[in-house]
């Protein structure tokens, strides 16, 4: 478990490096990282998670759904996994299918941060008035408040 949980944190460090620098190197160190990590602990739901959320940044979004949807399987209650799903379908522009995982996230956690913030972005982006805008503004600072970083 040790040795999974240090590969993930790995995994999570050069991800984060790879986004304060974009260093390409970075995304295949990091996508290692989590592939060992899930092979020394399968299903480890958060190697999963990072391996998604990589996809989602190198934008193979079904690369990234299908770990989003290994880490549902091995958790079900990981709200994470269904905001990061929303975020891969805004990304498309497939504003029905994010909306509905970002509704799935907050259905698990009420919480959800990212998922907030994701339905924050889709309020904003469908305001066409200035009280329109209220929702959007409520979701963005709920999210913002939330938000451990």
């Amino acid at each position: 478990l040790i040795r999974a949980l240090t590969l993930n944190t790995l995994g999570d460090i050069y991800r984060a490096e790879f986004g304060l620098n974009g260093t390409p190197a970075y995304l295949s160190m990091s996508a290692s990282f989590y592939q060992q990590a899930t092979e020394q602990l399968a299903p480890f739901p958060s190697s999963y998670l990072g391996l998604g959320a990589l996809r989602t940044t190198e934008g193979k979004y079904e690369q990234a759904r299908s770990n989003f949807d290994k880490a549902l399987d091995a958790d079900p209650q990981l709200a994470p996994a269904q905001s990061w799903i929303g975020w891969s379908y805004y990304d498309e522009g497939e504003i029905e299918q994010a909306a509905a995982a970002f509704d799935a996230a907050l259905a698990i956690d009420d919480g959800d941060w990212l998922a907030l913030y994701g339905k924050g972005r889709l309020a904003y982006a469908a305001a066409d008035a200035p009280d329109a805008y209220a929702e959007a503004a409520t979701l963005l600072r709920e999210a913002a408040a939330r938000n451990p970083r």
